[in-house]
């Protein structure tokens, strides 16, 4: 099972399989973040199939893995996901910084048919892929 892990190496829950969790600084994220520069949903997260795929949800400064801009990609354990000035870590059970903690509150099953159809829609593939450059 797949774990974040906030800054100072604060875990939160697993990620659970097919669940998507967002993240920002919104009331409805699963993964709320104390960051201004940080957008109310940042980006989703999904795992499935023993894989963490990422997808930026439009958000206003972009998210970087590794230090790159992505707007969709695959996730690996050790990865660096930087939203607004907050940089957190995926890692994986078994790996030195995981932990097991209760799980994350669960969303309607309605709600999550929807947002995976969403993913699937905006995901043509599971490699990232470098932003779409925005007008000004």
């Amino acid at each position: 099972m797949f774990q974040i892990h906030l800054p100072g190496n604060v875990p939160t829950a697993p990620l659970p399989s097919g669940e998507l969790i967002l993240i920002g600084r919104g009331e409805q994220c699963d993964i709320r973040l104390d960051d201004p520069s940080a957008s109310r949903v940042h980006c989703r997260l999904l795992s499935r199939g023993g894989k963490v795929f990422l997808t930026d949800a439009g958000s206003r400064w972009g998210t970087l893995v590794n230090g790159q801009m992505v707007t969709e990609c695959e996730l690996h354990p050790g990865d660096e996901i930087t939203v607004g000035e907050t940089t957190l870590k995926l890692t994986a059970e078994g790996t030195p910084n995981a932990m097991t903690l209760a799980p994350p509150r669960y969303r309607p099953v309605h709600d999550l048919i929807l947002a995976v159809e969403q993913l699937k829609e905006e995901n043509a593939h599971d490699e990232c892929r470098p932003p779409v450059p925005r007008r000004a």
